[in-house]
């Protein structure tokens, strides 16, 4: 007796499954997010000084930078 195979026919009922994996992925890429730190006018001064020091003596600088809920290290000599 001859098996007779359906060939892709039987892979189209899981056509869905790209879209339910790019769905989890971004379910979970939003679940990562994070809220936009608030600072206070302290906070604020403190990062002027230090940021106007390493200018000053050519120091290295290490910002951590909120780009729509994640956090981005950035390191460099202003």
């Amino acid at each position: 007796m001859a098996i007779r195979d359906r060939g892709k026919m039987k892979w189209q009922s899981a056509s869905f499954l790209p879209l339910a994996f790019e769905m989890t992925r971004e379910m979970f890429k939003d679940q990562a997010r994070t809220a936009k730190p608030i600072l206070d006018e302290h906070q604020t001064e403190e990062f002027d000084l230090r940021i106007a020091y390493a200018t000053e003596y050519n120091h290295e600088v290490k910002l951590t930078v909120w780009d729509d809920g994640f956090t981005h290290d950035i390191t460099g000599r202003v």
